[in-house]
């Protein structure tokens, strides 16, 4: 971490997108650095890949990124199949694998339409054949969104069919919104309680997407309920935090701890969901805390002891995968600093190198 001698500041490298690159091939990106023949490719990774490059494109106008945008979507292209939905697994040749038939593919198609939504909120600056075919990807798998239960699957496809909104407006998305935030108002109200606002009887994974999809679905709705309960929920999830625990955290305190088998190697994803969330609140409320909070969680990457991470480079490496760097790991860290980094422009943010270590920030 270099430091402003004028200033005494410390300062972050320029963010890196050499990690993340050396992990892409024609086909798009891998899971994990594997010996040749055994690389997996998921359509989770390639969504989120193509939503860090479209803003790392949208901030820096970058045009070696397009591209990478256009692998990337392309893997998303491939992934949907003729009956309307995504597989998610491929090998390093394309041929979708085993893992298909008895993994929930629900969330991976969610994000699948978060991503696409997101391309399309850019048409104005990516090429047009990008947001058009998106657009046209999106109309065509609407159609089995009534059939998803997932919760984070219906938080994604809120987000991405706001975003989608902000390009090309449809009636047909604002209703599919408001049908999916409302499901999501059931299931809070079913389980919220004084002391857990939240819309599950367990904290899991991706916690932040749930209040973020219905922020966002009070945006482009309207309806302050989705407003009250969004800001209701993060706020509980902001101070119930689990830090290095569990993800997977029960409602009744007396039952502890609850393995529900989640992956444990995931502190960067939901410390990325968490930032984006951070940015939207705080730009709808403007709460100074939030705007604190922000700064806390990016530090995580910089400051945690137990993280392997190399800025100059954009490797990051979860706690719990043994030096085993990931796609998911590293697209955390750039989507995280492509955040951070208007902050720093607009100067709100005074010490963006601080180490935290010392206040054990989660």
């Amino acid at each position: 971490m270099a430091t402003d001698t004028s200033t005494g500041r410390n300062i972050l490298p320029a963010v890196s997108l050499q990690y993340v690159k050396g992990l892409t091939s024609s086909l798009g990106i891998r899971q994990f650095y594997e010996p040749e023949g055994v690389s997996i490719f998921t359509l989770d990774d390639n969504a989120r890949a193509l939503v860090a490059f479209c803003s790392h494109y949208a901030q820096t106008g970058d045009e070696e990124d397009i591209p990478f945008i256009n692998t990337y979507f392309n893997f998303i292209k491939h992934c949907r199949q003729p009956e309307g939905y995504f597989l998610n697994y491929t090998d390093e040749k394309g041929n979708f694998t085993e893992l298909n038939n008895f993994t929930n593919l629900a969330d991976a198609n969610g994000r699948a339409i978060w991503a696409l939504g997101y391309l399309v909120s850019l048409e104005k600056i990516v090429p047009a054949e990008f947001s058009t075919s998106a657009t046209t990807i999106i109309q065509t798998v609407l159609s089995r969104v009534h059939s998803l239960h997932s919760t984070r699957a219906m938080a994604f496809i809120i987000k991405g069919l706001c975003y989608s909104n902000e390009g090309r407006a449809s009636d047909e998305n604002q209703s599919l919104i408001k049908a999916l935030a409302d499901k999501l108002v059931q299931m809070y109200k079913h389980e919220a309680e004084k002391g857990w606002e939240w819309f599950e009887k367990y904290l899991s994974y991706a916690n932040a997407v749930l209040p973020h999809a219905m922020l966002m679905a009070y945006s482009a709705t309207g309806n302050v309920l989705y407003r009250e309960i969004a800001r209701s929920s993060f706020d509980f999830l902001l101070s119930y935090d689990p830090g290095e625990k569990n993800l997977a955290m029960h409602r009744d305190p007396s039952l502890g701890e609850k393995d529900d088998g989640i992956p444990r190697g995931e502190r960067s994803l939901e410390a990325a969901y968490t930032i984006s969330a951070l940015d939207s609140f705080y730009e709808v409320f403007r709460a100074p805390a939030y705007l604190q909070k922000l700064e806390e969680k990016f530090v995580w990457f910089t400051s945690n002891e137990k993280v392997v991470f190399d800025p100059l480079t954009g490797n990051c490496c979860d706690p719990e995968t043994g030096g085993r760097c990931s796609a998911a790991s590293a697209l955390a860290y750039v989507s995280s600093r492509l955040v951070i980094d208007n902050y720093i422009k607009k100067e709100l943010f005074t010490d963006p190198g601080k180490d935290y270590r010392q206040t054990q920030v989660a």
